[in-house]
Parts: C-alpha cells; structure tokens; sequence
C-alpha cells in the first residue's frame, strides 16, 4: 500500500521513501560526512558523496577517458556520445538524458517549488538554487579568487575570474579557431560562417549552415528549436489542438496561452495590490518587484533602484560602459540582453510570430504589444478625460500632458520630453546624421524621418482621413489634421485659456505673452518669435531663393501659392459655367448661388458660407492680431493680408508691388498691354473689357462686376468701428485706409517727386500729372482727362444732368460744390 503524506497530496510506495521526503520539508539533514562536514537526508547519499573525498574513480568512460565515482553519472555521460534522451516529457514533447534534469524540467510545467527561501519567501526548483539565493541575503562569498582578494558566491563564477589572471580560454570556435572565456548566450555563429577563411572550414561552415536552412526559403537560424518552429510556417503543421475550440496551433506555448482565455480563470493573485494574472507565474513574480522598495541610490543622479545589479547596470549611463561588444559590427551594448536582441538583427531571424496576421517578430514582447492591435480592448482610461488606451505606458504618456512633466532631460542640450523613448530620438541629433535618402543627398538622424521624407519623391501617401478623403505622408501630419475633425485641442494656454491641436502652437502661442524672442538675425539686431520668421527675414539679406517652380523655372524666397497658378481648373459648376481647381472649391462656390451659410457667429447673427471666413470674423469681435510681420512691428487679422505685406519687404519683389507701375508683372491682360502681379487683380481687370456684371443686387436690380461693390448698400450696415473718432465704414478697405489719417501713414509713394498717398488709386492718378497720362476720353467732344470722376462731371455739360436736388426749394445742381454753396443759403440740415 502506498503511504500517504499528511503535509502534501504524493504519496511512496515505501517507508524509507517517505521519511526522506519529509525531511525536505523539515530541512533536517541529520547525515554528516566527517571530513568536509557537508549533511545529507539519507545515508545512502552520504555513502556516494564520501566516494569523492578517495582518489578512486572506478567508472570509466567506454567512448572517452573519463572517470566517473558513480555508475548512474557514467551512464548519463555516455549519453553525450550516443545522443541518447531517454526521458521524454509528455507535456511539450522535449526530452532529456537524465532524470534529474527531465525532473526539474517537470516543475516548470506544474509550477512546483518545493525549495523555499525562510527570509523572503522566494521558492526555486532546485535544492542548489536556493543555497546559492541564500547568500544574497547571508552576504556569504565562500569562493576566494586564489590570485586577488576577490569572492564569489557561485564557484562557476570564480572559475570565469581566475581565467582573466590564467589567460586559459577553454572554449574554441570550430569553425574560425577563435577562443574564449565562456560559452555566451548569444549567437556568434552566424558570423563564423559568413567569415570562414579556409576552405576546409568554409565546407564545414556550409554543412553546420545547411543543417539550420530552411529549403523553401533559404532562411537560416542559430537553434534547431527555431528552425523546427518556422519549417511549421511552410508545412502549416500544426500538431497542438485546444479542447475547447479545436483550434490547432504550431506551438504548445501558443496552445496553453489560448486555452487559460477560455477558462476566463486568471490562476495567479498579487497578494498586495489584487491583480490577477492570465499566463504564468513569472508574470506575476515580475509584477510582485513593482512593490518591493528601491534601496539602493545611484551616487549621478540620486535614482533609487531595488537590487545591486539594476544599479550597477544603471551606473554604465554615466560612466559610458559597454562591455558587450557585437563580434559582426562595431556596435556595444550596456546589457547582454541589448547585445542579444541586436545579434538578431544580423541574422534576420524573427522567430516569434503572431498567430492572426502572421506578422513575426525578434522577441516576445514586441508581439505581445502588437497582438493588442488585433483587440478592441482598452483596458486603460484616462481618469481626466474619456480616452482609453491598449498600453499602460501610452496611458502614462498622455498623464503627463496635463501636469506638463517632462522628467526626461538631454544631458547636451538640457532639453526636456515626457518619456525615454521622445529622449533617445532626441539626442541623435547631437550626433552624425546616419540614413541617406536614395533619391537625394539629403541625411536624416532618424529612419522614421527618411521614410517620411521619400516618400515626397514618390508621391506616397498613405494616411488617408476617412472625413475629408484628404491624405498625409506622414502619420504625425494625419494625426494633427484629424484634431479638426474632431475640434480637440489638448494644449490649453495657462494665461488665456486658449488651446491649440499642437504643442508647438501652443509654445510659439505663450510667447506673445512673455514677449520672448529667441530667435536672432544673424546680420543685424531684430529678434523673432519663431525660427521660421527668423529664415524669412534672413533671405532678405542673403537674397536666396530656394523654391524653384519645376513648371516655368521661377525662383521664391517664400513658398506660396504660385504653383496653383499652373494648375488646371477642371471642375465646373452648372449654374455658372466657372471652373475651379479641386472639388471643396467648387463646393463651397455653389454655395453663393444656393444661398447656403453654415457657420455662423455665436456672437452676433451674421452666418458665412465658409468657416474661414466665420474665423477671420470672429478676430473683429475680439480685436486679436495673430499675424505678426517678421521685419517689422506690423500685425493683421488676416494670414492673406500678412503675405500680402511682408512682399513689400522683399528683394525678389518690388516694394510697391500692388501698384500698376511695377517692373514685375506676371499676369497680363489679354485685351491690352496691362500688366498684374496677382491673378486675381488681372481676373477683375478683365471684367471692364466685357459687359458682363455677375453679381446682381437682391433689392434694386443694380449688377456690380465685383462681389465687394454689392455688399451693405440697402442694409447700411458698417461694422467696421474707428476707436479713435468713432466714424464707421461698411467695408475693411475703407476702414483700413481711413486709420492711416490718424496714424499718418502714407505707404505709396511717388518714385518721381517723393509726395507719399494713403492709396495706391490716389498714387495712381498722381502719376498722370508726371506722365501726362489722360486715358478717360469725353464720349461727346474729343477732351480727355486724367481722371473719371472729372470726366463724369463734364459731361454733365453736354447731357444737361443735374443729380443735386435741394431737399427744401427744389432747385437741381449740375456740380457738388454749387449744391454745398446753395445750402449755406437755407441754412437747414443737407438733404439729397
């Protein structure tokens, strides 16, 4: 009958059996050997251990000199030469050539420790593990290096130390001759392979390699293991099966992870903070050092870490330590982990591979975060916000935007970001630009920066916004652009409460507040808000032109809207046969015909047909002037009226460039020798050539040859309000050329005598009396005159008109000023 054990569920089919094992839980070892004082739970141990004190190794080896004290080690030795693993286990198919090892084996499998430690609790597999773990706590180091004074607590590590002061390099690389210390965990082969220098070692290289490739794609790796596992991809053999949803899988760790899903039973509980964990009992031991106390401090830079090692590992940042080396490159690493996953990148081999997509990966963990992708699941939520998130760490990212902590600082540049990753693509930049684009000389710091930029060389662009079927090049551009969409806007400005879609806005924003100006010409004294501004105005000393038109070969210090001017205009609106460049463009002109004006103010009742000029709108009501000139002191409401003016500034234009005398005009009249320097002002110039007068007022019946003219003639609204005099205009130009009588500003002047206008209109009729220029022809007589209000007036001489009415006796007026001088007479308020 077996013999059951009260403490545990095994039971022994002897009683000897028994009382030895109890003996595992009591930690009673009451067998001593005499001469080295070592215990043991039997006497039956104790009699093998007391064979090794006796020169006597009866045992020898059939296939080699070795010698053994015990028959069972002989035997498990002898299978080294035969290739023989008699112990198969049952669970992953793996196999063993002794049993203790197939035993241990076994407890990964079942969770088994039965070895705890009786200072913190810690449990091992092996009896051998826990003495070892116990020094760390003891401080015990009973290995001395016999040539220095320094101890070990493991003597396969002082067998490792005493081979730097011996020079002994037990282990030698069959196929280069190479030697070293250790045997590492890292695969070097790859590398003797490729650099095999004699035949005779190139042909054993070639058989060691074919013995790792894969025959239907050639792909070669450095175990067999991995080799095994990918020949499935090509096989699609898939030999394990979950019970529950017959779903067969190529790996039995892919099986178990699938069958705990089903359970929905998460087997291990962190006793302190109530976590429960799906997979393994590591996972749960790695979270468990989460809440244990970070002890020791780093001297540099006052961070706290749990044990000695990360500390030691740590301290290499500072100290500039990398003592794993890459034997393919010239690469060095500050961990054997780091050095491990960079050797993958030279044999290309990914051997973890995700089930759903087949996308494969170089280690686990990168395809434990990308399988979340295939998961609807947002277990992370913003306790400040409604965003959730598949990462912890992209939930602890987005924290710090609301507490603007950035605890990430470049040692170089003291620049600070709000985690690692933002830090290390950072500080690239204090280094040599790496990647190459193919198509050009240009040189980028970051990969992610050369494919962005390539793809402007091909055209591709592969973000495509699902709102406004508008695509981006580059993710961080597409995710901006659906901040519009969505009207959010994350950066909020401590001072006003305005918020941006950028960080960058944000910065250059809070900036108008301190009045910072960090940026300075390198050529005179003036200082800029942004680096932008800075390159624009440095142009205008260096007189460089770096935007070339590809279509007609024109140079612009400014990149615009010139190339629209080449573009076709293909889509044509039914209602008035116009022709526009892109579809939103004629969508929003179709508007003016259906009467359509979907944004409107939320302070007054105006409404507009496009929510730019709804924003340009709402910049009236608040008086803000966001568009600073970069030369000089001037702001505007307006973008468009801020590139308008900063054309003055530049060398590649004429000062004046919106007057008709300019040297430079692009666009030329059809009909006659006129000249413009925009498209439009040639557009409007057309229309007095021809009868036609599009724009039809609502109210009388007048047509007007431009939309401006038609505007707040019956309404007699003037919205546009002087702070100085009170007076108000209907329309901006007027109320922009009437500001400039109380500030004195005059910026058109004449080239010929100096006399400077508010006007470009008045400039223009100066310079007739100059060239005594009289285009306006009587239609009755053959007298001419310089402008058409005088000639209007003449004749009046010949048709006999008289517009002027006196309100009060009747009397009609040919001339304004016999009018003015007829009223005096009245003395009553002025009528039409």
């Amino acid at each position: 009958e077996n013999t059951p054990n009260r403490k545990t569920s095994k039971s022994f089919k002897y009683g000897s059996s028994l009382k030895n094992h109890v003996l595992m839980h009591t930690n009673e070892r009451p067998y001593q050997c005499s001469q080295c004082g070592k215990t043991f739970t039997n006497s039956a141990s104790l009699k093998l251990h007391h064979k090794m004190h006796s020169d006597d190794k009866p045992y020898k080896c059939s296939h080699c000199e070795k010698r053994f004290y015990h028959s069972t080690h002989r035997k498990t030795h002898e299978r080294t030469h035969t290739g023989e693993k008699p112990h198969l286990c049952s669970d992953c198919g793996k196999s063993f050539a002794s049993s203790f090892a197939f035993k241990i084996h076994q407890r990964g499998h079942t969770g088994e420790r039965p070895y705890p430690c009786s200072d913190c609790g810690k449990s091992f597999y092996k009896l051998s593990d826990v003495k070892i773990h116990q020094r760390t706590h003891t401080g015990e180091k009973p290995f001395k290096c016999s040539h220095c004074d320094k101890t070990f607590a493991i003597s396969s590590s002082l067998k490792i130390h005493e081979r730097m002061h011996t020079g002994e390099k037990p282990y030698r690389c069959s196929i280069c001759g190479e030697r070293f210390l250790k045997i590492r965990p890292v695969t070097i082969t790859t590398f003797c392979y490729d650099s095999a220098g004699s035949s005779s070692d190139r042909e054993n290289a070639s058989t060691s390699k074919e013995q790792r490739t894969v025959t239907d794609c050639g792909e070669t790796f450095s175990k067999h293991g991995h080799l095994v596992r990918h020949e499935r991809k090509h096989t699609e053999q898939k030999d394990f099966t979950c019970k529950i949803c017959n779903i067969s899988f190529p790996t039995f760790k892919e099986k178990t992870l699938n069958s705990k899903e089903h359970s929905v039973k998460k087997e291990f509980r962190c006793e302190q903070c109530g976590k429960d964990f799906f997979t393994t009992l590591n996972n749960m031991r790695a979270h468990i050092k989460g809440h244990s106390e970070k002890s020791f401090q780093c001297n540099e830079c006052n961070k706290f870490f749990r044990n000695k090692r990360d500390l030691s590992v740590h301290m290499r940042i500072h100290t500039g330590e990398k003592p794993y080396q890459c034997p393919q490159c010239e690469k060095s690493f500050s961990r054997r982990s780091l050095l491990k996953r960079h050797l993958l990148t030279h044999s290309k081999e990914r051997p973890h591979q995700c089930s759903e997509c087949g996308k494969t990966f170089v280690i686990s963990a990168y395809l434990k975060v990308h399988q979340k992708i295939h998961s609807d699941d947002k277990p992370y939520q913003c306790p400040h916000c409604e965003k959730s998130f598949k990462h912890g760490i992209s939930l602890k990212n987005h924290l710090l935007m609301y507490t603007n902590e950035r605890p990430h600082q470049c040692s170089q540049c003291g620049k600070t970001f709000t985690n690692s990753a933002s830090l290390n693509s950072h500080q690239r930049i204090h280094f040599d630009k790496r990647y190459q684009c193919s198509h050009c000389e240009k040189r980028f710091y970051h990969l992610n920066n050369l494919k962005t930029h390539e793809r402007t060389h091909t055209g591709e662009k592969l973000y495509l916004c699902s709102d406004c079927g508008k695509s981006f090049a580059s993710s961080y551009t597409f995710k901006i652009h659906q901040r519009v969409h969505t009207g959010e806007r994350p950066y909020p400005c401590s001072d006003c409460g305005k918020s941006f879609y950028k960080l960058s806005g944000l910065k250059v924003h809070q900036r108008t507040h301190t009045g910072e100006k960090p940026f300075k010409c390198l050529y005179c004294d003036k200082a800029f808000a942004q680096a932008g501004y800075l390159k624009i105005h440095e142009r205008m000393h260096t007189g460089e032109k770096p935007y070339c038109c590809y279509i007609c070969g024109m140079r612009f210090s400014y990149k615009w809207i010139h190339m629209k001017t080449h573009e076709e205009k293909s889509f044509q609106c039914n209602e008035c046969n116009k022709f526009f460049r892109s579809i939103s463009n004629l969508s929003i002109h179709k508007r003016i015909h259906t009467g359509e004006k979907p944004y409107k103010c939320p302070q007054c009742e105006k409404s507009f047909t496009q929510r730019t000029h709804l924003k340009n709108h709402l910049l009236m009501h608040t008086n803000e002037r966001p568009h600073q000139c970069p030369h000089c002191e001037k702001s505007y409401n307006l973008n468009s009226d801020l590139k308008k003016h900063v054309l003055k500034h530049s060398n590649e234009r004429p000062q004046n460039r919106l007057l008709t005398h300019s040297n430079e005009r692009l666009h030329q009249c059809p009909h006659c020798e006129k000249s413009f320097s925009l498209r439009s002002a040639l557009e409007k110039h057309v229309l007095t050539h021809s009868n036609e007068r599009p724009y039809k007022c609502s109210e009388c019946g007048k047509t007007y040859k431009n939309s401006t003219s038609l505007k707040r003639i019956h309404t007699g609204e003037k919205p546009y309000l002087c702070s100085d005099c009170g007076k108000s205009f209907a329309s901006s130009f007027s109320y922009r050329i009437h500001r400039r009588v109380h500030t004195g500003e005059r910026p058109y002047s004449c080239s010929d005598c100096g006399k400077s206008f508010y006007k470009p209109s008045d400039l223009k009729i100066h310079r007739r009396t100059h060239t005594g220029e009289k285009p306006f022809k009587c239609s009755h007589c053959d007298k001419t005159f310089a402008r058409a209000s005088a000639k209007n007036v003449h004749e009046r001489h010949h048709t006999g008109e008289k517009p002027y009415r006196c309100s009060i006796c009747g009397e009609r007026f040919a001339y304004k000023w016999g009018f003015q001088t007829h009223k005096k007479k009245h003395a009553a308020p002025e009528s039409y």
